[in-house]
């Protein structure tokens, strides 16, 4: 005669199945969060940083024209480290425009003015402001450093306040994040230039 198994015990072992079921997805379903927040990072940050790249480029080329203004005036106006002044022809016109690159905030601005007049002048109400870049958080830290032409790769930069007309080649440097209380960490891009204009060796 054979015996019957309990209805109860089925019913048990039914429940442990599908508790251990639902603990098994979801563990998967957090591995797989996990990876797609991990992808989203990488892809922010890889966004990020070709964005700055591209913005550091267009600045280093107007840096890297540096000439004498309309009126003779020394290619480098000021150089200070969060502001760098300078004049080059921007618009491949017949007139040398002022160039303003600032820190405002987290934003990286250009300022432009064209010269006007006979002779020429700069007018700083003529100024005409536009945002190179976002989400620059380099606080307190330089985002332009100056060097004079003997620098050859090592060393420290001209200390504050920097004489302009012993500057000949320029870092700039920008550390960027979209939320720096979450994932992912800032990334911080640096290149050098020389101005070409005042090269001494040839």
């Amino acid at each position: 005669m054979s015996r019957r198994r309990p209805r109860g015990i089925l019913l048990i072992e039914l429940i442990i199945a599908m508790g251990v079921a639902s603990l098994i997805g979801g563990i998967i379903l957090g591995l797989n969060i996990d990876q797609l927040r991990l992808y989203r990072f990488a892809q922010e940050r890889s966004e990020i940083e070709n964005s700055t790249r591209l913005a550091i480029g267009r600045v280093i080329r107007i840096i890297r024209d540096a000439a004498p203004s309309n009126t003779g005036a020394f290619p480098i106006l000021t150089a200070d480290a969060q502001t760098l002044t300078l004049f080059a022809n921007i618009d491949a016109d017949a007139d040398v425009e002022r160039v303003r690159f600032f820190l405002n905030g987290t934003l990286l601005q250009r300022g432009v003015i064209q010269p006007v007049g006979d002779p020429a002048v700069y007018l700083t109400a003529n100024e005409v402001v536009s945002t190179v870049t976002t989400n620059v958080r380099n606080g307190a830290a330089p985002v332009f450093e100056y060097f004079e032409e003997t620098y050859l790769g090592s060393g420290s930069p001209l200390t504050q306040p920097v004489d302009e007309n012993d500057v000949r080649l320029v870092r700039m440097t920008l550390t960027v994040d979209v939320d720096p209380a979450s994932e992912p960490v800032a990334s911080t891009l640096s290149t050098l230039t020389q101005l070409r204009n005042l090269k001494e060796n040839y």
